[in-house]
Parts: structure tokens; C-alpha cells; sequence
């Protein structure tokens, strides 16, 4: 998201088309993808600090059930999911580099930046 508003880039969710009936027409068209965008961005962060929360709980409530086997347990669901999020963000930065190169309207060009795979915040 913060890609999009850095490369002047819209997804076409946050495009609106409204009415060319007044002089406050250009700036509302062009406030509005930016509005949503950022809109996008809390509303996704928000539901993130809630999964956190909820992967915290049920992190000390299998490290409490499983014991010593708890860290096995941890290693493979760690493994398989790096693995799953690799994919996605590959997904993600083709999705970008399309929305880039098809971008015909923006002057300048930058090269998108990558996705970078952060450690869950429960094994830093």
C-alpha cells in the first residue's frame, strides 16, 4: 500500500469516477484514490495488531500444552510458512511490476522496491 502512494501507482479499487459538473471535480478525482489508499492501509493494520494479538494467545497456550515438544512443533509451522509467504510476495511484487510497466500516465519511472519477509514478531 505504502508502494502505491510512494509510486503514485492506483489500484483500480481505489479508483471512483464521478461527474464532471463542477471545478471541485479535478481535486475531489484526484484526492480520492490517495484517501482510499490510506483508508486501505489502517484498516489493514488494524486487522493485523488483531491476528498478532491472537497468534500471541494461542503461541503461550501451545507452549504451555506441548512443553518440549512445543519448539519441533514451532520449527515446522515456521518452515512451511516462509515457504507460503515467499510465494505470495513473489505473486505480489509480478502484480507490481505489470502495474508498473502499465502505468502510462506517471513521468518518471522507479523500479519497484521488493517485499521484505519480516520475522514473526514472537521469535525476535
Amino acid at each position: 500500500m505504502y508502494t502505491c502512494l510512494k509510486q503514485n501507482l492506483t489500484p483500480s479499487y481505489a479508483n471512483i469516477k464521478t461527474p464532471n459538473t463542477s471545478p471541485a471535480q479535478k481535486y475531489t478525482q484526484h484526492k480520492i484514490p490517495t484517501i482510499r489508499i490510506k483508508d486501505e492501509i489502517r484498516y489493514l493494520h488494524s486487522k493485523k495488531q488483531q491476528i498478532n494479538l491472537q497468534i500471541y494467545h494461542l503461541h503461550i497456550s501451545l507452549a504451555n500444552m506441548w512443553n518440549n515438544m512445543w519448539p519441533h512443533i514451532q520449527n515446522m509451522i515456521e518452515e512451511k510458512l516462509c515457504r507460503e509467504t515467499k510465494t505470495k510476495y513473489e505473486t505480489l511484487e509480478i502484480k507490481l511490476k505489470k502495474q508498473t510497466n502499465n502505468d502510462t500516465t506517471r513521468t518518471t519511472h522507479i523500479q519497484p522496491q521488493s517485499y521484505q519477509q519480516h520475522q514473526h514478531p514472537l521469535h525476535q
